[in-house]
């Protein structure tokens, strides 16, 4: 089974957020875009989050990075894994991998994580609170999936590394490159390299807690909210006691706290802006130019393809006005007539040159367009197909 002829509506109906799930042969004469030598040279930069962890059984190191020379000098030839953090932020080639997930709504992606593991390295036994699709990219890692987890599983004595004290193994398999392990959120599993240049590329999936949804909203509606609106007492009883809380003002409260959540409106606003905020906004400081129109016109007919920024989040939502754009936590103004154009951009991750030089007929997309070009949020790369 590949990704091409991959049944997505038994995969969504059968296995997503429910079981584990194994797709050989994938992606097919799958070629890694990233080599060993440049995934290290990535963790040496300093505005790359990245880890080296090195052990097995219950003595494990954590070093974060930005890592140096020394660090891999001292490393031993087994059992030590190197990740790297949103890799697919800094190179294209690894961006585009997200495209064969497009089943799944671009903005639930958190990011590509990439590791590389020695002989028998590993993150040892554990689970996470999101989706992953693991995609061997070089070499082997063997899998083994465990049980399913409550909050309260018990952990090794480690304050850096979440390791699981009891892991117990319902399934394994050693996946080769092209293959794909797709794990739910809490299942346990445990990846260990195989042989030398093991590399995996972790497709996560963004998923908030309540707490930092509810948090969060709450925030938004008290930017949002006026300081003149007070607690106002219902009707007081005199023959109640002082010292005691009535229902009818807890019920006031209530009302006052369902007000603001029952805002279909603002809740579709805040929650587009919260899903597009960028996972490292400091990534956008340097992107700005300022382009003309006739530059960017030519631009289009000179470049095959344009492409989103892999550092920033598009979406849009429908309501009664037409369409609403997010770029990056924010709310675009645009008009019913760039509707096309928004769904184009939040739906693609690249785009044919010819096919955006043809929305510039239009005077809204004119604006849109340059807006983006301009803020870094759309690009230009010169790949073998320009």
């Amino acid at each position: 089974m590949t990704l091409e002829n991959f049944d997505k509506d038994d995969f969504l109906t059968n296995y997503w957020q429910k079981k584990p799930l194994v797709i050989r042969n994938a992606i097919p004469d799958f070629h890694s875009p990233l080599s060993p030598d440049e995934l290290a040279g990535l963790a040496c930069e300093e505005d790359i989050e990245s880890r080296l962890i090195v052990g097995a059984g219950e003595k494990w190191q954590l070093t974060h990075g930005p890592l140096a020379d020394q660090h891999f000098e001292a490393l031993p030839e087994r059992e030590w894994t190197l990740l790297v953090q949103a890799v697919d932020h800094w190179m294209p080639e690894v961006a585009s991998l997200t495209d064969y997930f497009n089943f799944i709504p671009y903005w639930r992606i958190d990011d590509v994580m990439v590791s590389y593991a020695a002989d028998g390295g590993s993150v040892g036994p554990h689970y996470d609170n999101y989706d992953v699709f693991l995609v061997q990219g070089l070499g082997q890692r063997r899998w083994q999936i465990g049980q399913y987890c409550q909050p309260d599983e018990a952990h090794i004595d480690n304050q850096q590394l979440k390791i699981l004290q009891n892991f117990k193994q319902q399934d394994e398999w050693l996946l080769n490159p092209g293959d794909i392990l797709y794990v739910p959120p809490r299942y346990a599993h445990w990846g260990i390299g195989e042989g030398e240049d093991c590399m995996t590329y972790s497709v996560g999936f963004r998923a908030p807690s309540h707490g930092e949804i509810l948090s969060h909203f709450c925030d938004h509606q008290l930017a949002q909210m006026d300081e003149l609106q007070r607690y106002q007492d219902p009707a007081i009883d005199t023959n109640r006691p002082a010292g005691e809380i009535g229902s009818d003002s807890l019920q006031l409260i209530q009302s006052i706290l369902l007000q603001q959540i029952n805002k279909p409106e603002a809740i579709a606003q805040w929650f587009g802006q919260y899903m597009t905020e960028p996972k490292y906004p400091q990534l956008h400081d340097d992107d700005t130019q300022n382009i003309s129109l006739d530059e960017l016109s030519a631009d289009l007919s000179q470049h095959e393809h344009a492409y989103k920024n892999p550092a920033s989040r598009l979406a849009y939502l429908r309501n009664d006005h037409g369409l609403q754009f997010f770029v990056d936590g924010k709310a675009v103004n645009s008009s019913p007539a760039s509707a096309e154009l928004v769904k184009l951009l939040c739906n693609q991750q690249h785009y044919l040159g010819c096919a955006l030089k043809n929305k510039l007929d239009i005077t809204e997309n004119q604006t849109l367009l340059l807006s983006l070009f301009n803020s870094g949020v759309l690009y230009f790369y010169d790949d073998d197909n320009d």
